[in-house]
């Protein structure tokens, strides 16, 4: 397993999954798009009543004073879902924490984005800031995520995929530099 995911407690919990659990803990997702020279990837989800669930995911980046020895530990994501005849869409911001029993997440925002403000800029009002809510609101909020399948094992294979994934940029740049590198000697 890679060094990065064993560096965090949400990476020993990945670690600790069999091969097979990590095939299944997708949960009905699929990987949509994951370009290698990109950090994110993108995961969607069609339910029976054709509700569409796509979620984009990064690691959070690394804080100034992180060590050698320590990796980002965090996954930042976007689950947007959209029922279906409607072409609005529900946008939640979520990041991935240490739950007592492995990752679990949190909401720090909630909007509603109908087609028109899907692609302008951010100074248009899209809600109340997702703190102020209710805190009965916010639970509920994030049980409906669960339902839709955002939890513990989504997050433990987007960790997992993550780190691998940034593990492989950083080979793939360490390798580019050697070649930059060696070819300068010439």
């Amino acid at each position: 397993m890679d060094e990065g995911v064993n560096r965090c407690s949400e990476g020993k919990h990945v670690n600790s999954l069999s091969d097979a659990r990590v095939s299944l803990s997708l949960g009905g997702f699929v990987v949509d798009w994951d370009h290698e020279r990109f950090k994110d990837v993108i995961l969607r989800r069609e339910l029976e009543s054709g509700e569409e669930i796509a979620v984009s995911a990064l690691l959070e980046e690394e804080e100034e004073g992180l060590g050698d020895e320590e990796y980002p530990c965090r996954v930042l994501m976007k689950v947007c879902l959209k029922k279906p005849g409607l072409r609005s869409l529900l946008q939640f911001d979520c990041v991935s924490s240490s739950g007592e029993s492995g990752p679990d997440f949190a909401v720090y925002n909630a909007y509603h984005l109908p087609p028109s403000m899907r692609s302008c800029c951010d100074s248009i009002y899209r809600g109340p800031s997702f703190r102020s809510l209710d805190s009965r609101l916010q639970a509920a909020f994030k049980e409906y995520l669960r339902a839709k399948g955002i939890g513990e094992e989504l997050i433990g294979f987007l960790l997992q995929h993550l780190h691998r994934k940034e593990n492989d940029q950083y080979v793939q740049w360490l390798g580019n530099l050697e070649s930059m590198l060696l070819m300068e000697g010439h």
